[in-house]
């Protein structure tokens, strides 16, 4: 089982996603070009590879993760990453920002948890999503870590399909 934990806002779903079209070669990112229903109902409309478990850390004891095989942690911990998940987290309109705060420290003190039990996992950070370069990058060492092959050219394709989505609803946050 390939575990992909993240906290809210933190593109888990996206990431699984990428992670399940290397397992059955599935492409699904047409889905993203539908901007009229809200993002989380056409996120449940992606078939994730059942060997794939993509959840919110909340859902999950520090112990459970620390036990989880195959653990890709999204974390959200430097000044560009709570910058760019806060303003994501305005234009989606997911949640009061109090509960996004919560949500993020005990996101920290999971991957802090982690660390201190020489935990072997692999550390996709955030703020690496929202740059073309640094999120093939990271997905190239991930798909390594996770022993999966890489296609770029496939991975490139959903990443442009993501990341417009993305711009639509900060065009239709600030125009409304």
């Amino acid at each position: 089982m390939i575990n992909i934990v993240y906290v809210a806002l933190g593109a888990g779903q996206f990431v699984g996603q990428t992670v399940s079209s290397a397992i059955n070669k599935k492409s699904q990112w047409e889905l993203y070009d539908d901007n009229t229903v809200d993002w989380w109902i056409r996120e449940e409309l992606f078939e994730i590879d059942p060997s794939i478990r993509s959840k919110c850390s909340h859902h999950f004891s520090f112990e459970e993760v620390t036990r989880m095989e195959n653990l890709v942690l999204i974390t959200c911990n430097s000044i560009k990453d709570l910058e760019i998940i806060r303003k994501r987290n305005r234009y989606l309109h997911f949640m009061d920002k109090d509960f996004l705060d919560v949500r993020l420290k005990y996101h920290q003190e999971l991957h802090n948890h982690l660390i201190d039990k020489k935990k072997d996992f692999f550390q996709l950070i955030y703020s690496d999503l929202w740059d073309i370069r640094s999120f093939l990058g990271t997905m190239k060492e991930c798909m390594s870590f996770l022993q999966l092959p890489f296609d770029e050219e496939k991975i490139r394709y959903g990443y442009k399909k993501w990341m417009r989505s993305n711009i639509l609803h900060i065009n239709l946050k600030y125009e409304t």
